[in-house]
């Protein structure tokens, strides 16, 4: 009786785990759908979700079945895969678009927020800085317009001496 419910647990975590690698490839195609990546970020993802996988079938085998790999390893961890593409995924991935909307927004919502208080804290300091700005605004419009008029001069002097009369 106890070696069937050995079985029973190997075939059972093979399965969950399956189950396991087709919500994270879920996560993965959610986000590479709702962003943008290169492809150097893109191969980097690939390569996290082949890591990733590789460390939870192998801690699956070494705790369930003591690392034997056997083919009914690969059938189950394949059924696992396919039930969740079947019955599962399609609601995994709206509750996936659901987070990255909810947390997108949450994260506008909070960076809003913490302008409109820098603004309102910087807002005193502004009052009282205010002439003073503006003097310096003055003052740097008036280099501006002689660094541009500069420009002319130098010209006028230069070419003005390179004449040959």
């Amino acid at each position: 009786m106890e070696k069937v419910i050995t079985q029973f647990f190997v075939f059972l975590s093979l399965f969950v785990s399956g189950m396991t690698l087709g919500i994270v490839f879920d996560f993965f195609r959610v986000m590479r759908g709702r962003k943008r990546f290169t492809k150097i970020f893109q191969s980097i993802l690939d390569i996290l979700f082949g890591v990733f996988s590789f460390v939870l079938i192998s801690t699956v085998l070494l705790v369930s079945n003591w690392g034997e790999v056997r083919g009914y390893v690969f059938i189950f961890i394949l059924i696992g895969i396919t039930i969740h593409y079947k019955w599962v995924s399609n609601s995994i991935i709206e509750g996936y678009c659901i987070f990255f909307i909810l947390s997108e927004r949450i994260v506008s919502t909070v960076t809003e927020t913490l302008f409109k208080v820098f603004y309102i804290a910087i807002f005193p300091f502004k009052i009282v800085l205010m002439p003073f700005f503006s003097g310096i605004n003055k003052l740097i419009g008036l280099l501006k317009k002689l660094w541009k008029n500069s420009n002319k001069w130098l010209k006028k002097l230069i070419f003005r001496f390179n004449k040959k009369d």
